[in-house]
């Protein structure tokens, strides 16, 4: 994966904000958010709007993987610092 700080950056009011994360760990845009040109050679994601039961428990997943790596980074942060 490219170092984010070396590659080209967009200002915030260009990043689409209909996104996908993929299982594969990908984020995925819509497509008709990226420009035809842009579109060649990458993988696609099709799908539908979740229903307020799929949305709650995607929420309710999300909320446990921000949880365990906000403990993960604190936990390298006080390590590489020398406190425990």
């Amino acid at each position: 994966m490219a170092d984010p700080s070396t590659t080209d950056t967009q200002s915030d009011a260009d990043l689409p904000t209909e996104l996908a994360i993929g299982t594969d760990g990908r984020i995925y845009i819509n497509a008709e958010s990226l420009p035809p040109e842009k579109r060649e050679g990458r993988p696609m994601f099709q799908g539908y709007a979740m229903t307020p039961e799929e949305t709650r428990h995607a929420v309710e997943t999300l909320h446990k993987l921000a949880f365990n790596i906000t403990v993960e980074v604190l936990q390298a942060t006080r390590e590489s610092s020398g406190k425990e």
